[in-house]
């Protein structure tokens, strides 16, 4: 089943989902098997036994906003921009005068491959 947490209290290990069913289901922190620690608001897939979850995992799909690292495309992007600012910075420790000097081939490699 799916649904989205609507609260974890990492004190007492315990949250409360909210299912796609309209139900509200417990759940302790044992039953969690996300490598990520459970937040409001995540949209997870659990196995429901009355009002409990159990085998809790964040949904296929869910998007994981940062923390949970914003998924394969935000990595890219943000390996994207680290390139392009090593190449900025390489370039312009490159420099011995006190102008920019013109952007080496570090700079453009890193923006080339779209």
């Amino acid at each position: 089943m799916k649904g989205y947490i609507l609260d974890y209290s990492v004190q007492d290990n315990r949250g409360i989902i909210s299912g796609d069913d309209n139900q509200r289901y417990s759940f302790n922190g044992a039953d969690w098997m996300d490598s990520e620690p459970p937040r409001r608001g995540m949209q997870v897939d659990f196995a429901a036994t009355g009002d409990q979850a159990a085998q809790i995992y964040v949904a296929i799909g869910a998007g994981r906003p940062y923390a949970y690292g914003g998924g394969a495309g935000a990595r890219y992007s943000k390996s994207k921009i680290a390139a392009g600012l090593l190449g900025i910075f390489s370039a312009a420790s490159a420099s011995t005068s006190s102008t920019w000097a013109t952007p080496g081939p570090a700079l453009f490699c890193c923006f080339a491959a779209r």
